[in-house]
């Protein structure tokens, strides 16, 4: 082998590891919804979408994510965030959900109290807060201690140029339908005695 030979396989081994050099974060966010809300990715590495979410009002927050070679050959990427509430409402639910791929929940923890969650398909979790979140929440090992399982987005059957959503949805809970029906009793009571 000659020595310009073993010089152009060299500069061909170069380019060829650049060009497939990890990107700077899994799943490159190319757009947002923030609905008045605020998120910070910066966190974000090859194999995980890290957010903080800043919720200035209980509402939906879309971020839409698309795939590279990097990633469909990952098959999966890890996820975690913070949840921050900003308004001076309780939320009582927070739901996330992707339009395609899978979501597999791992750690769900408040500062207020107890985490309920719950996986209804593939591709949604929601997570019901008992008192209702009023300071923050953390999903998955988002402080980055080591203690915490993140959560994971599935990319089976996703190409690279793919496009997904994920959807973070920040509500206050709703009266029960039973406090609602005495309610409503208590007002007819109020209106006969009244007669």
């Amino acid at each position: 082998m000659t020595t310009l030979t073993r010089a152009s396989l060299l500069s061909l081994a170069a380019a060829t590891a650049v060009s497939m050099s990890s990107p700077s974060q899994a799943l490159t966010l190319v757009s947002s919804m923030l609905n008045g809300n605020a998120i910070d990715a910066s966190f974000s590495t090859p194999e995980l979408v890290a957010v903080d979410f800043a919720f200035q009002a209980p509402g939906t927050v879309s971020l839409v994510f698309e795939l590279d070679a990097g990633d469909v050959l990952r098959g999966a990427a890890g996820f975690n965030g913070i949840v921050d509430n900003l308004s001076s409402d309780g939320f009582g639910v927070l739901r996330v959900a992707l339009d395609r791929g899978t979501l597999t929940a791992g750690a769900v923890e408040s500062n207020d109290g107890s985490a309920t969650v719950a996986a209804p398909d593939a591709r949604s979790v929601g997570i019901a807060f008992s008192p209702a979140m009023t300071t923050q929440a953390y999903l998955g090992d988002a402080l980055l201690t080591g203690t915490s399982a993140d959560w994971t987005i599935g990319l089976d059957s996703l190409s690279a140029g793919d496009r997904l959503t994920l959807t973070v949805t920040a509500a206050i809970p709703e009266p029960a339908p039973v406090v609602l029906t005495l309610a409503g009793l208590a007002l007819l009571a109020l209106r006969r005695r009244a007669r």
